[in-house]
Parts: structure tokens; C-alpha cells; sequence
């Protein structure tokens, strides 16, 4: 048996040994605390991965569940728009069907007429009004209305339908006139091109952009284009690209009053630089004009099968409406149960079980007090060194 007090080896073992229970404790309380057995990567490196993964998975199908019920709210008041209308439409062929009567005279059809042109100007003023956050509904253009909602957490994961074209000229019941502004000139970015150096004319559709140069002075050429990229052939035949940045598109017309600039001297590595305006166009809508003559017993019969086939138009255009409205609900419903599958795979990977982090605590405090006492029990013992002096 030896005595050594400069290194007592029993003590160090023991406060060791307390330390990583008062550090396991920690971690224990913590998990209580927050109620997630991974507080950080280090508790599990693996899980701490998975459990991110599933979390993102879970917080993106929330958001598109909130996508679909937009959805819905937006299909609703097209809905809405379209009862509206039907109760108009209804009401027209009721008109339609009292002025086709030898027993109105004129002033009783004009009347009528009045009032029918009334209804078919509240129809226009409806299906026009009709938008969700700044998005028109119903649209007279022939290929509808485009709509596509995000109904998943993955990319593709989207539900695309579209609303047919519907407005009062669809429908047959009148016009509206329309009458076009210019808006404000929307400025776009061209890059600069290289030319060969040589001064040779440089022609895309017919336009010539660049010729023979030469002198102290800047050409300056000005041309019509429309919203496609430009392209041309050098002299070697190769084809080359004028890219345009920001083209707008949308601009009616294409674009007019490009300028570009050619640098003074013809040398290898001049460029071409094109300032390019775009010019909108903003179409306002003016006033309706009845389509239906009541006034004659041949312009009630036209009317009648007009405004017929108006209520079949709009009963389709409702019924496909509620077709997407079904599947929507199919969809919210499939993705609540996959949100809530996820929800519990996460749970089982991250989430701490109470019941066995309070037992493991108890276990930890009784050998923390254990613990304590050894390592006290420890420092004392070297003390019996005393009795040999």
C-alpha cells in the first residue's frame, strides 16, 4: 500500500465522473425544457439532419394547404360573379320572353328593351369587376384565363386550370367599347455587341444596322423592331446575338425608337450600342352596348336563343369552377394526412419522451449525490498520511 498526495488519483476519478453526470443532468433538463430530444447536431448528428429535412417537408405542405384555400377563395368569387350573372341572364329571358307578345305595344318593347340593356350592362360591369388580389377573373380573350397554384412542397408539385372565356361579347349579349392609350415609355437594357472592325453592314430582318463608316463623328441609326432577340452574320457567316435584357414583352407594338451607336474609329473590338424604348399601350374599357333587340318579334326569337345560349355557357363555365373546387378539396385533404404523417415521423426522431427523460434525471441526481460523497470521501484519505508523523 502507498501514499502519494501530490496526484490523488481516486479524487480526480470521482470528480469526473460527477462532472459528466452534472453535464448529463444538463442535457436532460434541457430536453424537459424544450420538449425536443435534438437541441443541437451534437445530441444526434444523424437525426438532427433527418428531423431538418422532415421540418422543411412539413412547414412547406402548411403553407400549401394556406395555397389551396386561397385557391378556393379566389375560385369562389369568380363563383360568386358568375351567380350573379346567371340571375341576370335569367332575368333578360324573362324580359325577353314578355316583350315577345302582341300585346306590348312599342313603348311597352322599348321598355323593356331599356331595361334589358340595363341588365346586360350590370353583366359586363360584374364579369369586369371580377378580380382576386389585382388578377382578372374573366377575360374576353379566347384562350381564358390562366391560373396555377403551388399545392405540394416539391418543385412541380402545382394544380394549373383555366377560365374559360367569358364577357358580355362572348356571351352575345353586347359590346364594350374600348379605346387605347399610349402609357409611359418603359425603358429596357440591351448589351453591347463586338463587331469585326471592318465596317461592314450588319443586317437582321431587313433592318440594317451598321454600314461603312468612317470620319471623326458618331452614326446614329435608328430602326423598328419587335420584342425577339436580334440576331445577325458577321462576315465570317457566323450568327451573332444582340441579347435584350429586360425586353417588356407585354408592350403592344413591339418596340420603336432603337438607337445605336456606333463608336468613331473602325477598329477590331468597336461596339454596338443599343438604347431601346418600349412603347405600352393602356385599353380602357368605355360603355356597353346592347346586342338584343326586343322591339320586333324576330329580334325577340334571335334574343331568346342568345340569351339561351349564354345561361348554357355560363352553367358550364360554374360547373368546371366546381370541378376544380372538388379537386382542390381531394388535394388539401390527401395533404393533411401526408402533413400529419411527416409531423409524426419528425416527432419520433426529435421530440424528447418525458417519461423516460424524468427517470433518467432521477437516476443522474441520486448519482450525483453519490458522487459528491466519493469525491469528498476521496479527499479525505490522503489526510491518514498525518498518522505517520
Amino acid at each position: 500500500m502507498s501514499f502519494r498526495i501530490n496526484t490523488n488519483t481516486q479524487s480526480a476519478l470521482a470528480l469526473s465522473s460527477l462532472n459528466k453526470t452534472t453535464s448529463e443532468i444538463g442535457s436532460r433538463q434541457l430536453r424537459l425544457a424544450t420538449g425536443s430530444r435534438i437541441n443541437s447536431a451534437a445530441d444526434d448528428s444523424a437525426g438532427f439532419t433527418i428531423s431538418n429535412k422532415l421540418q422543411a417537408t412539413t412547414r412547406g405542405q402548411a403553407q400549401a394547404l394556406g395555397n389551396i384555400g386561397d385557391a378556393k377563395s379566389m375560385l369562389t368569387v369568380a363563383e360568386g360573379a358568375l351567380g350573379s350573372t346567371m340571375d341576370i341572364l335569367q332575368t333578360m329571358k324573362e324580359k325577353a320572353v314578355q316583350a315577345g307578345n302582341s300585346s306590348m305595344g312599342d313603348e311597352e318593347r322599348a321598355a323593356i328593351q331599356s331595361q334589358v340593356a340595363a341588365l346586360g350592362a350590370e353583366v359586363s360591369d360584374i364579369l369586369g369587376g371580377a378580380n382576386f388580389n389585382g388578377t382578372k377573373l374573366f377575360t374576353n380573350d379566347a384562350a381564358g384565363t390562366d391560373l396555377s397554384f403551388q399545392v405540394g412542397d416539391k418543385s412541380g408539385d402545382t394544380f394549373s386550370t383555366t377560365i374559360g372565356r367569358t364577357s358580355v361579347s362572348s356571351l352575345g349579349i353586347g359590346t364594350v367599347a374600348t379605346t387605347t392609350t399610349p402609357a409611359a415609355d418603359a425603358v429596357a437594357t440591351v448589351s453591347s455587341v463586338s463587331d469585326d472592325g471592318d465596317g461592314t453592314a450588319i443586317t437582321t430582318g431587313g433592318f440594317t444596322l451598321g454600314g461603312a463608316y468612317s470620319g471623326t463623328e458618331d452614326k446614329v441609326i435608328e430602326f423598328t423592331v419587335d420584342g425577339s432577340d436580334l440576331t445577325y452574320q458577321d462576315e465570317d457567316g457566323r450568327t451573332q446575338t444582340i441579347s435584350i435584357a429586360d425586353a417588356n414583352n407585354e408592350a403592344k407594338g413591339g418596340f420603336e425608337g432603337v438607337t445605336i451607336e456606333v463608336d468613331t474609329n473602325a477598329t477590331s473590338g468597336d461596339k454596338f450600342t443599343l438604347n431601346l424604348t418600349a412603347k405600352t399601350e393602356a385599353v380602357t374599357e368605355g360603355d356597353f352596348t346592347s346586342s338584343l333587340d326586343l322591339t320586333s318579334d324576330s329580334g325577340v326569337a334571335d334574343a331568346l336563343t342568345t340569351i339561351d345560349a349564354a345561361i348554357s355557357s355560363i352553367s358550364r363555365t360554374a360547373s368546371s369552377l366546381g370541378d376544380v373546387q372538388n379537386r382542390l378539396d381531394f388535394k388539401a385533404q390527401n395533404l393533411e394526412t401526408s402533413k400529419t404523417n411527416y409531423e409524426a415521423a419528425n416527432s419520433r426522431i426529435a421530440d424528447a419522451d418525458f417519461a423516460k427523460e424524468q427517470m433518467e434525471i432521477v437516476k443522474l441526481q441520486i448519482l450525483q449525490q453519490t458522487g459528491s460523497a466519493m469525491f469528498a470521501q476521496s479527499n479525505a484519505s490522503g489526510q491518514s498520511v498525518l498518522s505517520f508523523f
